[in-house]
């Protein structure tokens, strides 16, 4: 399984006070990315339903350099709303 980590607050050394006083604030910004195939396996789905599900804007995204990347949180928030309540009889 692939998996990358990304900071989005690295912006470059004519942001590092920036960034620093960011980082401070945000110490959770760092989260690990995962490609479509990481994603599918993760779900139980097929690469296909994945791209479908980009296609479709039903899960967030984002492309870096053409390559997309899928958010662990982004993958969470997809589930959490797919998620049904279960309905108890009285």
């Amino acid at each position: 399984m692939k998996v990358w980590h990304t900071n989005i607050l690295s912006l470059g050394p004519a942001h590092s006070q920036l960034n620093m006083d960011a980082s401070r604030q945000q110490s959770s910004v760092i989260e690990r990315l995962l490609d479509p195939i990481a994603v599918a396996k993760l779900l139980g789905v097929s690469r296909q339903t994945v791209y479908r599900m980009i296609d479709d804007r039903q899960i967030r995204f984002c492309k870096i350099r053409g390559l997309l990347r899928i958010r662990e949180s982004d993958v969470a928030r997809f589930l959490d709303e797919s998620s049904f309540e279960a309905i108890t009889e009285v």
